[in-house]
């Protein structure tokens, strides 16, 4: 991660906006942030800290202990920060603002975002949101977190030997984020799992086993094989006794069934002979009542007959109402005629009409069409006027701006002068009775000594034992009386009112000054616009006129298409009424015509009928078609109940024929089997043996389905209970691998070291020898860092404390045993030798950037200079590293800088310096 530009407003010190660009220090440049002690200067560090986790590197402060105390409520807090990261460029940018609800109250609201640039610098949304969600989206780019971000990229004044005091849990989290070791923690604790779900599935096939057994009522596996041996042989001596009794049952149910067929012919010849009597007796019943059926045939003749006459009448009647309906549909479609002629008038009179309208409103739009053009014409000339007087107006209201500012800056400068006045004032009159106060506190002094002298004694002032002239106060030459001095408390209180009240008179000065050039500047701008605005003073009110016409013109312009269009439809449809009217007239002609036409057949239709009432003709011929209708249902009854008297016959001609047949056929068969038995069959005693056979083989079936039922669910035991104890063998072997190797990942193995642990230190003792490539040069070869003695079995975040071995007596030592200067330089180098092995190792972390507050003030020239030389040896490695101090030497080590400087009023600023 390497900063390109950093963007602060309203934040800490910085009031005003103030934008940082760190390219040109170069992609790996060494830089120093300078300036007076509590100027601002590690505000830009909280500042990039903020940008990226909203909490600034100093107690983790938020907005509200970020915010700049003297910045008005409509000044935005923004803090906007763009780097380079793995090739690509990101901004990230927190704001708070002041929002004005409807009501009026006020609350702050904050934003925050993140984005990737592209080379051309256009921003595409990456997060945003909560501070929650960009916050998660920096420890995502950078895989550190906030507290892990102050230790190893920005070092924060105070909190810079932290990372080298941090005890072995903290170092651990560190160096497991860094070099993504968190792998071997998931290792280790996934073949802890993996033993766990082994020793769970174990123990579950073990349970399956013995329930498998409990439920077959066996102790072992052995047990189960001999009871399943036993149910298979008790089944084969069940499969034979009913192998035997099944033929027994065979031929007894041959005998049952040639006994029932012998008692179902006996009983079909019986049934067939009855059938023989009653046939006979219904044929000879139908043949006697046969002469019935041919009268009934007769008289359906007559009466169809007569139906026949009657349907011929009705059709002469149906002939006369058809001719007496013609007669009259032709006068109802005359008088049709008639109402179509007289619509058809109405409609010819309102086409006029409206042809006579559309004249009128066709002028009426031709004159109308004629001021639109006009005013489309004239709207050009009047929109350049407009804009003309807009300008003018324009300047006008600027000028009378500016003389409100003039105003109000004379007056400013007016109420400054008078507090200049005022503080000269109360600065004098406070000057002079200090001065008072002073002399009478010296002549009070002379005095006092005065009055310890005694003749004789030696003065403690000249050594004198004459004193011929006593010491007097004031001008007067009076003797000074105590009282009129002030007292202590009072005089020290009055020399600081003296001090605020010139404090104040040169604030005051300072103020009139820089008021008097607002003046000035205020005064030339309102000249400048007077002299622009000679020759508009009447620009207002010709403004207002020009804009009522040329809305107006707008407005008519506007129009001009749509007059024409009106027009075009208005001449369309008079040309459509012109062309219709002749259409009318010729139909109106026809209808006529035709009205006439039908009117005399009407009258020529009637004059050749006899009867001309419709309903006494419709009367007639529904009589007549009822009497027709009843005449040929009674002959279609008659033949129909003469037709069923001559089917019943032949059916029972027929069906006697069938009953001979079949009774013939029944003694036959019946003859014919009692012969096949000679000897007779005992129905009933063969239906008592066949039961108590059937029984038998019931009672076995059930028998030999449980012991099926029972050998199938023992065989299928027996199956399960030995894939049990295969399953539990391979589980226990797979166990016994998985479980040494699961207890040597955590620390049961030789060297008591679980895997997180030994990675961990291995990759500090690489972290600690680029370390101590750079201390050892500080320390001019006396001092090395190392893993501190001692056992390091326990949690993967112990064993990882650090120690100092000291070339001077080869002893190691604490690390709180070295000097402060030396503490500096060891947490210097362990932030160098970090960075370097992470680098190397081209990981998920890039520190590509090193920012060091504070720290070089507590070292010697020679130190200093070998502390130089580190920063150099590892700015040439790649890395960007930003220096914050105040001593002097460096700012001539270091050519390129940002210079914070500081206002009276406390507000900063910054800039870069480049050589």
């Amino acid at each position: 991660m390497k900063p390109l530009r950093l963007q602060v407003q309203a934040f800490g010190p910085y009031l005003e906006r103030t934008e940082l660009d760190f390219t040109g220090f170069g992609p790996d440049g060494i830089f120093l942030i300078t300036g007076p002690t509590g100027g601002g200067k590690t505000s830009i560090l909280d500042a990039m800290c903020f940008a990226l986790y909203c909490r600034a590197t100093g107690e983790g402060r938020d907005f509200s202990g970020m915010r700049c105390m003297s910045a008005p409520p409509e000044l935005d807090t923004i803090v906007e920060l763009d780097f380079m990261l793995g090739g690509r460029a990101y901004r990230f940018k927190r704001r708070q603002y002041t929002y004005t609800k409807r009501s009026g109250e006020t609350e702050l609201r904050e934003t925050h975002e993140c984005f990737t640039v592209d080379e051309d610098g256009r921003p595409e949304f990456l997060a945003g949101g909560s501070a929650l969600s960009v916050t998660q989206k920096a420890e995502e780019l950078l895989h550190l977190n906030y507290r892990q971000f102050r230790q190893v990229i920005v070092l924060p004044q105070g909190d810079f030997l932290k990372l080298l005091r941090a005890g072995s849990k903290e170092k651990g989290e560190i160096l497991r984020t860094l070099f993504s070791a968190e792998v071997w923690e998931r290792l280790r604790e996934r073949f802890r799992q993996r033993e766990r779900e082994l020793e769970s599935a174990a123990r579950e096939a073990q349970n399956m086993r013995d329930t498998l057994l409990r439920q077959e009522g066996a102790g072992d596996t052995e047990e189960l094989i001999r009871s399943v041996s036993d149910l298979e042989r008790e089944l084969s001596e069940l499969i034979s006794l009913e192998d035997r009794e099944s033929k027994r049952l065979s031929e007894t149910e041959k005998l049952l069934k040639a006994a029932e067929e012998l008692e179902r012919r006996a009983k079909a010849s019986q049934s067939a002979g009855k059938v023989l009597k009653e046939a006979r007796e219904r044929a000879g019943a139908l043949e006697k009542s046969a002469h019935k059926t041919e009268a009934m045939v007769r008289e359906a003749g007559a009466l169809q007959e007569k139906s026949t006459a009657a349907a011929r009448e009705r059709e002469k009647l149906s002939a006369r109402l058809v001719q007496l309906g013609a007669a009259l549909d032709c006068g109802e479609r005359a008088r049709l005629a008639r109402r179509q002629q007289a619509a058809l008038q109405k409609e010819l009179d309102s086409a006029l009409l409206e042809q006579e309208d559309i004249a009128k409103r066709m002028a009426a739009g031709a004159e109308y069409e004629g001021r639109c053009r006009e005013a489309n014409l004239r709207l050009p000339g009047l929109l350049e006027q407009q804009q003309a007087l807009e300008k003018s107006s324009a300047a006008l209201e600027e000028l009378s701006r500016r003389r409100a500012s003039l105003e109000e800056a004379e007056k400013n400068l007016e109420r400054a002068r008078a507090s200049v006045e005022s503080c000269r004032i109360d600065s004098e009159a406070l000057t002079l009775r200090l001065e008072e106060q002073e002399a009478l506190l010296k002549g009070s002094a002379a005095l006092d000594l005065a009055g310890t002298l005694k003749e004789g004694a030696p003065c403690p002032v000249c050594g004198s034992v004459h004193h011929p002239s006593p010491a007097r106060g004031g001008a007067s030459g009076k003797l000074l009386s105590p009282g009129e001095l002030l007292a202590p408390e009072e005089l020290t209180l009055l020399r600081e009112r003296e001090k605020s009240a010139r404090t104040a008179l040169a604030g005051a000065e300072g103020l009139a000054v820089a008021r008097a050039s607002e003046c000035e500047k205020a005064r030339a701008s309102f000249k400048e616009q007077e002299e622009a605005c000679e020759g508009i003073s009447e620009a207002g009110e010709l403004l207002a006129d020009v804009k009522s016409k040329t809305s107006g013109a707008m407005k008519l312009a506007g129009q001009l298409q749509r007059a024409g269009q009106r027009l075009t439809e208005l001449r369309a449809r008079r040309e459509a009424i012109e062309s219709g009217l002749g259409a009318l007239r010729t139909r109106l002609s026809a209808l006529e015509a035709q009205a006439a036409e039908l009117e005399q057949q009407s009258r020529e239709a009637l004059s050749k009928l006899p009867d001309r009432d419709p309903v006494s003709l419709q009367r007639a011929i529904e009589e007549q078609e009822a009497l027709a209708g009843e005449l040929s249902a009674r002959a279609e009854a008659l033949r129909k109940s003469a037709g069923l008297r001559e089917q019943e016959l032949a059916g029972a001609r027929e069906a006697l024929r069938l009953a001979v047949i079949a009774e013939e056929a029944a003694r036959g068969e019946l003859e014919k089997f009692r012969e096949e038995w000679p000897g007779g069959l005992d129905l009933p005693a063969l239906t008592k043996k066949a039961g108590e056979l059937r029984e038998g083989s019931r009672l076995r079936s059930q028998a030999i389905g449980r012991a099926q039922s029972s050998l199938r669910s023992r065989r299928a035991a027996l199956g399960s209970v030995r894939e049990q104890d295969q399953r539990i063998a391979g589980l226990s072997g797979e166990y016994g691998r998985v479980s040494r190797l699961s207890r040597a990942l955590s620390g049961v193995n030789p060297m008591k070291t679980p895997i997180l642990q030994y990675v961990l230190s291995v990759t500090l003792d690489e972290v600690l020898v680029c370390a101590n490539r750079f201390f050892q040069r500080l320390c001019r070869g006396r001092y090395a860092l190392q893993l501190a003695s001692g056992p390091k079995g326990g949690t993967a975040m112990s064993g990882l404390d650090l120690e100092v071995l000291d070339g001077a007596s080869m002893l190691p030592r604490s690390i709180e045993t070295l000097s402060g200067g030396e503490q500096f330089l060891a947490s210097l180098s362990l932030a160098f030798g970090l960075s370097d092995v992470v680098q190397g190792h081209s990981g998920a972390v890039g520190l590509d950037s090193i920012f060091i507050d504070e720290g070089f003030g507590s070292l010697d020239a020679e130190t200093l200079d070998s502390a130089m030389k580190a920063l150099a040896l590892l700015q040439s490695g790649g890395r960007m590293i930003g220096v914050i101090s105040h001593v002097q030497e460096l700012q001539g080590r270091i050519p390129c800088r940002i210079q914070v400087s500081q206002s009276a009023q406390g507000t900063a600023s910054a800039r870069v310096i480049l050589p």
